[in-house]
């Protein structure tokens, strides 16, 4: 797994969330203990090796 640390967290938060499950930008950043971060938690997302395919 490569990503920035930041990008880790986030991606390691999002496996913590169950399926059927939907968590805001700002739910996730508050997760992570980072709650001004909601945009840079979306940019993270866009770049999730683990994003279920449609």
């Amino acid at each position: 797994m490569q990503g920035t640390k930041f990008q880790l967290k986030v991606w390691k938060y999002l496996k913590t969330i169950p399926k059927g499950k939907v968590k805001t930008y700002k739910q996730v950043a508050i997760g992570i203990k980072s709650p001004k971060s909601a945009r840079a938690v979306a940019n993270a997302c866009a770049k999730n090796p683990y994003a279920p395919k449609i």
